[in-house]
């Protein structure tokens, strides 16, 4: 399942956030991967995600004028794309809230 994101995020809010996800979603969700506009880096930064364990990189730098977006994927069994929306809703919303 893809998700897009048009809005940069702080990131280490964002990785607490995947956290928070992966251990909602427990073993049905065998990894995420993508990449998120963080606030304040010149490049993308790269999720690589198997099970409870995440990683990030630097990805290449962002283009000028080049749309900035945030863009993950999700893949386990039994997992629900609202389920997951629901989570993300959530989950960004107390972070911008807070």
């Amino acid at each position: 399942m893809v998700f897009e994101f048009n809005q940069s995020f702080g990131f280490m809010t964002f990785n607490y956030l995947i956290g928070q996800v992966a251990n909602f979603f427990g073993k049905d969700l065998y990894r995420i991967k993508g990449f998120i506009d963080a606030d304040g880096m010149e490049n993308r930064m790269i999720l690589q995600s198997v099970a409870y364990s995440h990683a990030w990189q630097k990805g290449r730098e962002w283009q000028a004028g080049e749309s900035r977006k945030s863009k993950l994927v999700f893949i386990g069994k039994n997992i629900k794309r609202d389920l997951i929306q629901l989570q993300l809703d959530m989950r960004l919303q107390k972070v911008y809230t807070d």
